[in-house]
């Protein structure tokens, strides 16, 4: 009889023992599915920021590219206006130098008329 009982209490301190370590690995279990779930939801917070701050950034460097081009458009503007400015200006002085040089091969031309009348006048051409 008291091999039976010492069977019975062995029996029954190893089946608490088996409940307990089961207990403790479920409590194990499910304390790493616990913290398997909070690392999954702070790595999906870390992407989420990580995709907002890449966000901020491509806005930010597509209106800075976007300034930079107002102010190359702007610039280009100015040096088309300047460049026709100088044009107008080169035809108006190569205008005035023509007209010159046409006044002078006129006058020119007329002071060559006038000397040959003024000698046919004199006699000194003969006809």
């Amino acid at each position: 009889m008291e091999r039976f009982l010492f069977l019975c209490f062995f029996a029954r301190s190893t089946h608490i023992e088996l409940c307990v370590s089961s207990r403790e690995r479920d409590a194990e279990i499910r304390k790493q599915k616990e913290q398997q779930k909070e690392a999954s939801q702070k790595s999906e917070q870390v992407v989420q920021e990580l995709k907002t701050q890449m966000e901020r950034s491509t806005n930010k460097m597509y209106d800075d590219m976007k300034k930079q081009m107002e102010i190359v458009e702007g610039d280009l503007s100015r040096s088309k206006q300047m460049r026709e400015k100088q044009s107008k200006e080169l035809k108006r002085q190569l205008e005035e130098e023509r007209q010159k040089h046409e006044q002078q091969v006129g006058k020119k031309s007329f002071c060559v008329e006038n000397f040959f009348e003024l000698q046919l006048l004199q006699g000194n051409i003969l006809k």
